[in-house]
C-alpha cells in the first residue's frame, strides 16, 4: 500500500466511519485502527477495524448504507482468529478516488468486557486496554507482520508488556506467555530473512523506526518474558 495523499485517505476514512454510525447497532472502533487513529498516530493504516455483535445481520446493514456512496469491489468472509476461540470476520474492498481501503467487520467476543466512549457519529471507541487486547490475538495469529510489532511497540510505553501478559493470558482464557515468546522469535527470523521488504513495509506506513530498531525492542521484549 502506497498511499501518497494521508489527508484524503483520512477524510474518506472519516466519511465511511460517519455513515456507518448510521447503523442501529452497538459497534465499536478497536484494533490497530482504533489505536492509530485515536490514541497514537504513529502509522497510517488502510484497514478499518470495527467489532460488533450479529455480525452477518449487521454486515448485511453496513453494506446497504454505504454502497450508494462508496465503491464496494469485493466483500470476503473468514476466521480473523482462531485462539481463544474462532471469530469471525466479513471484510469489503473499497476504492474511492483511487484510494483503497478495507473495512473490517469483526464478531466481537469481548462485548461488555472493556470500557468505551460513545462518539459523536454513533459509534464506540474502545479503551486502550482492549484495544491492545485485540492487537495481540492479531499479532499472535500473524507473527510475520510487523506492522503488529510497532503498534506494540508503542501501547507498550502506556501498557508494559511483562505487566500485562497475566491480564490478557486471564481473559482469553489460555496462558500466553509461550506463545509471545515463540511469536518474537519468528518475528526476528522474518526480519533478519528479508530486512530490505520489512523496511519498505515501514515507510508504506509511514512508520519513523527501521527494522533494526524493532529488532532491539524484540530481542529485549524476548529477554524480558523469558526472565
Amino acid at each position: 500500500m502506497i498511499i501518497s495523499d494521508i489527508d484524503q485517505l483520512i477524510e474518506l476514512q472519516d466519511q465511511l466511519l460517519t455513515e456507518i454510525g448510521r447503523c442501529d447497532r452497538e459497534i465499536v472502533i478497536s484494533a490497530s485502527f482504533g489505536l492509530v487513529r485515536a490514541y497514537t498516530e504513529h502509522r497510517i493504516t488502510n484497514q478499518i477495524d470495527l467489532f460488533l455483535t450479529d455480525t452477518a445481520e449487521t454486515a448485511d446493514r453496513i453494506q446497504q448504507l454505504i454502497g450508494n456512496k462508496f465503491n464496494i469491489t469485493g466483500k470476503e468472509e473468514k476466521n480473523r482468529w482462531n485462539y481463544p476461540q474462532k471469530v469471525n470476520q466479513i471484510s469489503f474492498e473499497i476504492k474511492n478516488n483511487n484510494i483503497p481501503i478495507k473495512l473490517n467487520l469483526v464478531e466481537d467476543v469481548f462485548s461488555g468486557e472493556f470500557g468505551k466512549t460513545k462518539l459523536e457519529i454513533g459509534l464506540f471507541l474502545e479503551d486502550l486496554e482492549g484495544i491492545y487486547h485485540r492487537v495481540l490475538l492479531d499479532y499472535i495469529h500473524n507473527p510475520e507482520n510487523i506492522l503488529y510489532l510497532v503498534d506494540i511497540a508503542y501501547i507498550d510505553d502506556e501498557y508494559h508488556l511483562i505487566d500485562f501478559v497475566d491480564t490478557f493470558s486471564n481473559t482469553v482464557g489460555k496462558d500466553s506467555l509461550d506463545t509471545l515468546i515463540t511469536c518474537f522469535t519468528k518475528s526476528l527470523s522474518y526480519i533478519e530473512k528479508d530486512r530490505f521488504t520489512v523496511d519498505r513495509k515501514l515507510r508504506e506506513h509511514s512508520v519513523k523506526i527501521s527494522s533494526n530498531v524493532i529488532k532491539k525492542w524484540i530481542s529485549a521484549k524476548i529477554e524480558e518474558l523469558s526472565e
